[in-house]
């Protein structure tokens, strides 16, 4: 069994699908393929990725739950120039770079996986990737690079709070009847930003 295991994880292109594989294989659960879900218009709610790409959401195709888990993706923040261009050119700051679907087990901290050990593996999923670098708090509605003093280099969005809201109403609006009850959660610098718009 160890070496059949090693030879799966071998073929596991990502940590996610490393994640996902062990999620698997311990519990025999199929797991809810997410979409990526891009904002419609996102001018209006200035709602962009750090490279100025639209931001999206993953979301399942069954949006009929009655209760749902919003997760926010965490991954600290981007404190210089050059740690925030490198995101911008990545799937830390791009949409662009993302895939066009995930499995919801395996890609959190276990509150999106379906297995019957989760409390919540019957509610909806919605997975709001992280891509601004800024906790989830920024409302910027044009690109600046704060540390520019010659305006030579390419601007960056900071969009994180503009993000959350655009997800949020979206998803919302293609319900087919409101949400009982949402429980909002998130991984570190996401959970940094459940805390802060918890109260919308």
């Amino acid at each position: 069994m160890a070496r059949v295991l090693r030879r799966l994880m071998k073929r596991a292109a990502t940590l996610r699908s490393r994640r996902l594989l062990l999620v698997t294989l311990a519990t025999g659960c199929h797991a809810v393929t997410l979409t990526k879900t891009p904002i419609n218009n996102p001018q209006r709610r200035s709602a962009f990725a750090l490279d100025g790409s639209t931001y999206v959401y993953y979301a399942p195709s069954d949006l009929s739950p009655a209760d749902w888990v919003i997760y926010l993706e965490g991954g600290g923040e981007c404190e210089t120039r050059a740690d925030c261009h490198q995101r911008a050119a990545s799937e830390l700051g791009s949409a662009d770079y993302l895939p066009a679907q995930y499995e919801a087990t395996g890609l959190s901290d276990g509150i999106l996986d379906d297995g019957a050990y989760n409390p919540f593996h019957a509610w909806g999923k919605l997975y709001l990737p992280y891509l601004s670098g800024d906790d989830w708090l920024a409302n910027m509605t044009r690109p600046a690079d704060p540390w520019a003093d010659d305006g030579m280099v390419k601007s960056l969005w900071f969009c994180g709070a503009n993000n959350f809201i655009a997800a949020v109403e979206q998803w919302l609006a293609s319900l087919p009847a409101p949400p009982q009850r949402v429980l909002l959660s998130g991984g570190s610098a996401g959970g940094q930003g459940a805390y802060f718009h918890a109260d919308r």
